[in-house]
């Protein structure tokens, strides 16, 4: 086997959202785009002559902090050198920071050999988009307020810089940002956004479970009735899973978080629906 691995070009990355779909991830319409403006060097591919064979990214958020996904490989590759190579780049590109990723519990001990420690459990809830009660008293969206807001409530709750993610991820087309707005700050902030088989909540950040709830209906509430819609939520926030289960959504999936160093210090409690599998 002949591994050659290198950056993902821009026309490339329709190939990698695929792959990662065909390995049963939800992925979004719009991640192709979004992922590679986030971070242009932060995606490889390996190739085996002239085939792909495999992916992963590496992205960098800060000088402190970034995060791993879409290891892949095709069939043949499992267990292979392959494999290894991949994930040796990804940690090589991060450097010295902390690297955070998710993974099947089955694959745990395979990342535990180059450091990695499990953290939480998170659960991937699904749902139907129907008709719903919803309040929309405060609920406004963010696109209409200076940017620097969103910046400043999302620093409550992650200690490492977000706004290069939250530039690439809030505007994508198809998807809709609310936020709850009391006086001058916000109390919670959600967005959906349009995927191959429906939608997904990510995120849903809120400073307690009854914002939360009201964001939550609020952008069910839009979506177009029918589709399936997905959360990926801390199984650690008690109260996002009482409100998954009020909801009436199904548990489909399960992965864990993990850390190669000290975890950074997430508001886990006000975290309703993480942003994405692949970005942390």
């Amino acid at each position: 086997m002949n591994v050659d691995i290198r950056n993902s070009a821009a026309n490339e990355m329709p190939f990698v959202i695929q792959f990662a779909s065909m390995d049963d991830r939800t992925m979004g319409l719009n991640d192709a785009d979004v992922f590679y403006r986030f971070d242009p060097h932060g995606f490889f591919i390996a190739v085996d002559g002239d085939t792909i064979a495999g992916t992963i990214s590496a992205v960098t958020y800060d000088d402190s902090f970034g995060f791993i996904g879409l290891h892949l490989v095709m069939p043949k590759y499992l267990n292979s050198i392959m494999e290894d190579k991949l994930l040796e780049t990804a940690i090589q590109k991060l450097g010295d920071r902390t690297i955070g990723i998710n993974c099947p519990e089955a694959r745990t001990q395979y990342y535990a050999r180059y450091g990695f420690k499990a953290s939480h459990k998170i659960i991937t809830y699904e749902g139907t988009a129907a008709d719903i009660n919803c309040s929309m008293e405060n609920i406004v969206s963010p696109f209409m307020h200076p940017f620097d807001m969103l910046l400043e409530f999302n620093k409550k709750y992650f200690p490492y810089e977000t706004k290069g993610l939250m530039q690439a991820w809030m505007p994508q087309a198809g998807s809709m940002l609310l936020a709850k707005k009391i006086d001058k700050e916000y109390k919670g902030c959600g967005l959906f956004l349009p995927c191959t088989n429906g939608y997904k909540i990510a995120p849903l950040v809120c400073a307690d479970s009854g914002t939360a709830e009201e964001l939550f209906t609020a952008l069910v509430y839009h979506m177009n009735g029918g589709l399936r819609f997905t959360v990926d939520l801390p199984e650690s926030n008690k109260d996002a899973v009482a409100l998954a289960e009020k909801m009436k959504l199904k548990k489909i999936k399960e992965n864990v978080r993990m850390y190669n160093k000290v975890e950074p210090e997430i508001s886990i409690r006000n975290i309703f629906s993480y942003t994405n599998n692949e970005l942390g």
